[in-house]
């Protein structure tokens, strides 16, 4: 349809650009839409999840993750990151998931947190997962969210696995989460026929 033809006109019009603009967070959110998008339309069908161990993922339920500690950025900077890996930082919605990638954190060899997608940036104390999953799972740690200075952003604590909001500009390393199916990086414009 034509809406969609704009849709993806508008996609390949985002990926000319660069995000570091002074409209990076603005088009940033739109950028995600557009690449999960082709992530989506180019999914390859499969009863059962494949995580690509081979490059670094693994995998627990129907869910792929990967962790980056050795890799540190702004949690703007490791999302994007993970959204060209195909997937988001990563979202917690059990207690099950909580201790799968606290044991994956344990690998990680230094730093006191890793970044994870939660964000209350658009109300201050509306926590939020950037990949639209319901913020129900919680686990805080003590005296958490103090919002100090203005933190805005979800790390996780190394030592235990407990949450933290935190400053956005820190550099830390981070962890993705990609949903269901393995999702292959395609840059062809999907057939609307």
């Amino acid at each position: 349809t034509s809406t969609v033809r704009l849709f993806i006109l508008f996609c390949e019009a985002l990926e000319l650009r660069s995000l570091h603009s002074s409209f990076y967070l603005l088009f940033f959110h739109f950028y995600a839409i557009c690449v999960s998008y082709k992530a989506i339309t180019f999914v390859l069908s499969s009863s059962h999840p494949q995580c690509d161990l081979a490059n670094g993922w693994t995998q627990y339920g129907s869910n792929c993750y990967k962790l980056k500690a050795d890799t540190r950025k702004s949690w703007a900077a490791a999302r994007y990151d993970c959204v060209q890996d195909g997937g988001d930082l990563v979202s917690i919605a059990s207690a099950g998931e909580e201790q799968y990638v606290t044991g994956v954190i344990a690998q990680s060899p230094t730093g006191i947190s890793l970044w994870m997608g939660g964000h209350d940036s658009i109300t201050e104390g509306g926590w939020e997962w950037t990949d639209g999953s319901p913020f129900r799972y919680i686990h805080w740690n003590a005296g958490n969210p103090d919002d100090y200075y203005g933190e805005d952003c979800l790390s996780i604590l190394i030592n235990k696995g407990h949450w933290n909001d935190d400053n956005c500009e820190n550099k830390r390393g981070y962890i993705c989460k990609r949903r269901g199916v393995m999702y292959w990086k395609n840059t062809r414009t999907p057939s609307t026929s």
